[in-house]
């Protein structure tokens, strides 16, 4: 699901997390991803900007209920245009960064889902 085209209009200047992956099963499994660049120290508050607007959104949800289903949310390194810009942490570097928000941060990928 593309979460940031179903909000754009109705809030176009918010912090919009990219996507949805999800798979109904006996553990059905809900992977929030969003798709970002890591090349300046900034970008850690605007992942985390976007992950605080996604929670937002699910309270209430079932995807917030523990015995529902099972949540993760990923962040993949994005590049805009045709060249790659660089990456300037590493996943050791954004967990700390990022508690407690228990983000992937998947580098470039690839995004591998379990």
């Amino acid at each position: 699901m593309n979460i940031d085209a179903v909000y754009s209009e109705k809030e176009p200047n918010a912090p919009r997390w990219d996507c949805l992956i999800g798979y109904l099963s006996d553990a059905p499994r809900a992977y929030f991803v969003e798709f970002h660049e890591a090349d300046k120290e900034h970008c850690i508050d605007e992942v985390k900007a976007k992950l605080e607007w996604l929670i937002r959104k699910l309270q209430g949800s079932p995807f917030l209920t523990p015995c529902h289903w099972k949540v993760s949310y990923h962040w993949v390194v994005s590049s805009e245009g045709s060249e790659k810009s660089s990456v300037v942490f590493t996943k050791r570097e954004v967990t700390a960064k990022m508690a407690p928000y228990q983000i992937e941060f998947e580098g470039r990928g690839p995004l591998k889902l379990e």
